[in-house]
């Protein structure tokens, strides 16, 4: 009788033990998705969403909006709830307004104990991302829901006003059918709008080498103050007095197949942060890329030549720009004058430090590298220097044994004075560094198969 007592007892343990167990721990919740989501209501305007709860017995689920957009005055989408099984429920809604919703999901089990509620929340940002078209035949006054490529707008401004997180703006050819080259004349644009990163605003030209912005009695081309997650490409940027470019307290911009000539300065960075310049012409301007106080900006497999002080240049300032890349790019015949107040150069650093400069091609330079005295680089090295007129590869620049593998040599190109930057067959560029530790790059701007 005794052992049977102590059997009962134990098995009236472990049954309160489960029960308890199933009163203290709350359901683990999953949703099929990750927040937050984007949704583009313009091609997309339900999302479904399903949550699976692990539980032992069923559960109740709890959906309810924490947060919907202003504009909607407080009425929220109304909820389809579709059971699929005791712990496994799916929603879903209809969303007509850009903004960001928060939807709520409470589950509790069917005592509705508190102590076995969990909720999880997920964040959902509705977009509106449309194509804004610009031709100089265009019409201002088309209204919104008409644009397209045949019915464009016809100023850039017009299309920035429309524009928003996601969208794309395309300046056009003035023949659609037979593209030639097609100038824009424009007032400084002001970047009104910032993207996200999900969203990035863009804007681009319609046909690579064919869309030339020039000014219409402005300084600056684009000036972009305070923005975020914008993406500019195919565009070609002439003769502004000031800067083609000009980023101040910018962030995450990306600038990618441009052509910059004939400008003060093509690109401007000051006080920004987290850009790529990537695969851009930068020749003939003053100053092709000039930097002050900002940091993580990388210069990629670019062409920078005949800029007559500088091709690419970090200003001395009492704030230092640090961890900025300059990789892969060709310098050719930058600079006019190099002396003890002049620091002409292809490449210029100036009180900068930990920065680095790496896989660059640098011919025919009035001095193919400048930095202040005591200021060293976290990478100075993998590079090719040629007929510099200055002394090239300076050694009181250089940490020792930094530039171990800094070549002196002819690269052997193709026909440079004409803006043929191709390694002829036998270059000691071609193949010659370990980029990103993968594969064999050549040094230099120049991928291509060989001339």
């Amino acid at each position: 009788m005794l052992d049977f007592n102590k059997n009962f007892l134990c098995l009236g343990l472990i049954f309160l033990i489960n029960i308890m167990s199933n009163w203290t721990n709350p359901p683990q919740v999953s949703f099929d998705a990750t927040s937050p989501q984007q949704l583009n209501i313009l091609t997309q305007n339900k999302f479904t969403l399903t949550a699976t709860a692990v539980y032992t017995e069923p559960v109740i689920f709890n959906w309810s909006f924490q947060s919907i957009p202003t504009e909607l005055n407080g009425n929220s989408p109304q909820l389809s709830i579709i059971p699929v099984s005791t712990t496994q429920e799916r929603v879903e809604f209809q969303i007509d307004q850009e903004g960001q919703y928060i939807l709520q999901l409470i589950v509790e089990n069917e005592d509705r104990d508190p102590l076995t509620q969990t909720s999880q929340i997920m964040i959902i940002d509705a977009v509106l991302s449309q194509t804004f078209f610009v031709s100089n035949s265009g019409n201002d006054n088309v209204s919104l829901d008409k644009i397209s490529s045949t019915t464009p707008l016809q100023t850039l401004t017009m299309a920035m006003s429309y524009a928003g997180p996601g969208d794309t703006i395309i300046l056009q050819t003035d023949s659609v059918t037979t593209p030639a080259p097609t100038t824009f004349l424009i007032n400084t644009i002001n970047f009104t709008v910032t993207g996200t990163p999900s969203n990035p605003l863009n804007i681009r030209g319609s046909n690579k080498n064919l869309i030339t912005i020039k000014p219409e009695g402005s300084s600056i081309g684009f000036r972009i103050i305070d923005r975020t997650n914008i993406n500019i490409s195919d565009l070609i940027f002439e003769g502004f007095s000031s800067a083609a470019i000009s980023l101040t307290t910018a962030s995450n911009i990306i600038i990618d197949s441009c052509e910059f000539h004939q400008n003060n300065i093509g690109i401007s960075i000051t006080q920004s942060d987290d850009t790529t310049l990537n695969a851009n012409l930068i020749h003939d301007n003053t100053t092709g890329v000039q930097i002050s106080e900002s940091n993580n900006i990388a210069l990629r497999n670019s062409y920078l030549y005949r800029n007559s002080d500088y091709g690419y240049r970090i200003l001395s300032a009492d704030q230092i720009s640090k961890n900025n890349i300059v990789h892969s790019n060709s310098f050719y015949d930058n600079g006019t004058i190099f002396d003890e107040t002049t620091n002409n150069a292809a490449i210029n650093l100036g009180n900068n430090d930990e920065n680095s400069v790496r896989f660059n091609l640098i011919v025919n330079n009035i001095k193919d590298y400048y930095q202040d005295s005591d200021i060293y680089q976290t990478e100075l090295n993998s590079n090719l220097s040629f007929l510099n007129v200055g002394i090239q590869r300076e050694e009181s620049f250089l940490i020792p044994n930094a530039a171990a593998d800094w070549l002196i040599e002819d690269p052997l190109l193709k026909d440079p004075e004409n803006g043929d930057f191709r390694l002829i067959e036998g270059s000691p560029a071609i193949s010659r560094v370990l980029v990103n530790d993968v594969n064999l790059s050549n040094i230099g701007a120049f991928q291509g198969t060989p001339a």
